[in-house]
């Protein structure tokens, strides 16, 4: 059976599996895995724009967390909301 849709994949939330698996594989077998999604041709890596200076991105990213967020996931649901994928992975 022949797929015919993508994945979205943030880029915080494969940084965050990238730091996961580092602490059990080698630095090469990690490496491998996050080239392995870059390359994926299902998958498709989503890139949040960042504001220009530390303090937009300050007051951007604390809206996220005032709604009771964690930042890791504020980052991820600033991107989706960008975004708007219509699936994602996390």
């Amino acid at each position: 059976m022949k797929k015919n849709y993508r994945i979205g994949l943030t880029i915080h939330n494969l940084l965050e599996l990238y730091g996961i698996v580092s602490l059990a594989w080698t630095k090469e077998k990690t490496y491998s895995l996050y080239e392995t999604y870059l390359r994926a041709r299902d998958v498709v890596i989503l890139y949040p724009s960042f504001p220009p200076e530390w303090t937009s991105y300050v007051e951007r990213i604390i809206i996220y967390i005032a709604k009771g967020m964690h930042y890791g996931d504020a980052m991820i649901a600033w991107t989706l909301e960008e975004l708007s994928p219509w699936c994602f992975v996390t």
